[in-house]
């Protein structure tokens, strides 16, 4: 038994239709999707930079804040923190190792 009405039905249908020889690639883009993606990227971005400020700041406290390094300082947090995102084989291999034991 349906009980939707046949206007919802073809609202439903309009939305997943495409035009003849069309390709869902050619769909218009959801504007809700785009803008939770570029906040979601904005976030990211923040978050990303709050943990280089931190990582910069502790190198410069480790050489004793020494000014005019601020730039070597900020380019080695980065660095570091690309090293650590990216894992390392060997490191996984330790750890499953490291559970089996």
């Amino acid at each position: 038994m349906n009980v939707q009405s046949p206007k919802v039905e073809r609202r439903a249908r309009k939305r997943l239709t495409l035009p003849i020889g069309g390709t869902v690639a050619e769909a218009p883009p959801d504007s809700d999707a785009a803008q939770l993606a570029a906040v979601d990227a904005e976030a990211r971005s923040a978050e990303h930079e709050v943990r280089v400020a931190l990582a910069a700041y502790f190198i410069a406290e480790k050489r004793g804040f020494g000014p005019g390094h601020e730039l070597d300082d900020w380019l080695a947090a980065e660095a570091e923190l690309a090293k650590v995102a990216q894992p390392s084989p060997a490191g996984s291999a330790v750890s499953i190792e490291r559970r089996a034991s």
